[in-house]
């Protein structure tokens, strides 16, 4: 577990703030404005659907003398000193550097004008806009670090990629893609591997897909302008010290009056709501349960029927905050009607092509317009994942949300998307209200998964730090 300090808890400091005119060159004094006095709120963003962080910011103008523009650079040096990164170390000061996407700007009642700018990496018009001409072939990790090295986000904006590639071996993906050169972006490329994808702890499970996003957990390079690119699969993400791989919550909140010196209070958590909690019926809807898939093999010209049933796999997969000591998901009473209905609301369509998949394997020389015959196909072994890929990832990534919650805790830049927190909620009887101390809430306490995270820095009106979370659990621990 990580340590904090019990000074105050929504302490931050602010070691500089510029406005820099020509941000992709080298920046000097004599193209750059010291924002430090005026800066009134700065917030930055991470989302496990976002490839890039980003950022808003509000700072005044005494003087009225700062040309804001879009396209200028925005630096800012910051910490929270409560806590503790790395081996126990203690916090320091971290760099980001964006660029300004969007300016609003109004003027006070003394003429002040105030700015508030949206903020976007470096690398993100080059993400936006990058086309791939090159052909592919090989697992996801290694497909997503060669795109993002040809496309020089590497080189040019210190976007990394280490981290499609040094990951666990049980949660590196074990199937091989093909991504063909007719110009797709970056996005595209990345929802195909993220959709499509399996690890090899992933296999046999009927269970696929990742998460692919843009985090600064390893904290700053190239001075602040590069982030790095993470590639987890959605069983790695939710599962906690189990088969799939997945790491720990380092950090434990928890909900009511720290009566004592036993609980700092910058691990009270200021605010948590429940979300929501799974809308089943939508869910039956999209063939998250039950479903058929029509899988079109394009070498026989055949066409087989295949059924998909949830509860035929749940128990394989990755969890997180499951009590032991509960019914699992697919065994509880009040959700029983979703899993014995043999209602299939959604049919999904496959099509494999074996014989195409392999013209695109690297050292296989094959003559690509000559039909292979059927013993050559029965011996292709390159594309063999299971052909219901396709539903395995819609159900992963519907139930890895079944349970959404919203919550503030003092400011902590040792917390980002991807990572876990342990929430200890008081229990909801009237005798424990006053106190986690009296009793903990057992159906929503536990890990849950950070999805979304925002840490906003304030000057004005107050110098505190606060970081919001978006979080999730595959799990409905209601009370039945």
């Amino acid at each position: 577990m990580a340590e904090t300090d019990t000074t105050n808890a929504y302490a931050w400091n602010l070691v500089s703030c510029t406005l820099i005119n020509n941000p992709l060159k080298n920046a000097n004094k004599q193209n750059s404005y010291n924002l430090t006095n005026g800066l009134i709120s700065f917030t930055y963003y991470e989302d496990l659907d976002r490839l890039n962080p980003t950022a808003t910011a509000s700072f005044s103008d005494i003087k009225n003398e700062m040309p804001v523009t879009t396209g200028q650079g925005f630096s800012i040096v910051l910490g929270t000193p409560n806590h503790y990164g790395g081996k126990n170390v203690k916090s320091e000061p971290v760099k980001h550097a964006f660029l300004i996407n969007r300016v609003k700007n109004t003027q006070a009642s003394d003429g002040t004008k105030i700015y508030s700018v949206d903020l976007v990496s470096f690398a993100n018009q080059k993400m936006s806009s990058y086309k791939s001409n090159k052909q592919y072939t090989n697992v996801g990790n290694d497909i997503i670090s060669k795109v993002f090295k040809d496309s020089k986000l590497v080189k040019d904006f210190g976007v990394g990629y280490v981290y499609a590639t040094s990951t666990a071996s049980t949660d590196k993906a074990s199937n091989p893609l093909y991504v063909a050169n007719t110009g797709k972006s970056i996005p595209d490329i990345v929802k195909y591997v993220r959709s499509n994808s399996f690890s090899s702890a992933q296999k046999g499970n009927d269970t696929a897909g990742y998460m692919i996003w843009g985090s600064k957990k390893l904290g700053s390079k190239e001075e602040g302008k590069g982030h790095d690119i993470w590639m987890k699969s959605i069983d790695g993400l939710l599962d906690s010290g189990g088969d799939y791989g997945g790491a720990k919550a380092q950090y434990t909140y928890y909900q009511g009056v720290a009566k004592t010196g036993s609980i700092p209070e910058q691990l009270i958590a200021a605010d948590f709501k429940i979300q929501n909690e799974g809308n089943l019926t939508e869910m039956m809807n999209k063939g998250v349960f039950r479903a058929n898939i029509n899988v079109i093999n394009e070498d026989t010209k055949k066409c087989e029927t295949k059924e998909w049933n949830i509860k035929d796999c749940w128990d394989k997969w990755g969890h997180i905050g499951q009590n032991i000591s509960e019914p699992t998901f697919v065994q509880q009473e009040w959700v029983a009607d979703f899993m014995t209905d043999e209602t299939v609301n959604k049919t999904f369509t496959l099509k494999i092509n074996h014989q195409a998949f392999n013209t695109h394997k690297v050292n296989v020389k094959r003559d690509v317009k000559k039909k292979m015959t059927p013993e050559q196909i029965a011996g292709l072994t390159v594309q063999d994942w299971d052909e219901q890929t396709i539903v395995q990832y819609n159900a992963r990534r519907a139930t890895m949300a079944l349970s959404v919650a919203n919550m503030v805790v003092p400011g902590n830049q040792f917390l980002f998307a991807g990572d876990k927190v342990n929430v200890q909620l008081r229990s909801s009887t009237p005798s424990a209200y006053s106190s986690i101390d009296k009793g903990a809430d057992k159906q929503r306490s536990g890990e849950w998964l950070i999805f979304k995270i925002a840490h906003t820095f304030l000057r004005q009106p107050d110098n505190k730090a606060y970081t919001t979370m978006t979080l999730c659990r595959d799990t409905i621990n209601k009370n039945c």
